[in-house]
């Protein structure tokens, strides 16, 4: 199988795992130091866009392994 010209699945595996770390630790900042009666909204909106971002670097590191000809 040849490889994709500029495909670095280390590099998108990085990525999202520095998205994780920077939702984690974000949404912990809100919950520790934000309101706590208005907080909840805020760390469900990191946490949704945490997941969405980490998905799409998985997913397209291991996108050899999700569609082979």
């Amino acid at each position: 199988m040849s490889r994709i010209p500029g495909h670095s699945s280390r590099g998108l595996c990085i990525t999202g795992f520095l998205i994780l770390a920077t939702g984690a630790a974000s949404a912990y900042l809100v919950r520790t130091y934000g309101n706590a009666l208005v907080a909840d909204e805020p760390i469900r909106m990191i946490l949704l866009a945490t997941a969405i971002g980490s998905g799409i670097c998985f997913i397209s590191a291991t996108a050899r392994w999700w569609m082979r000809h």
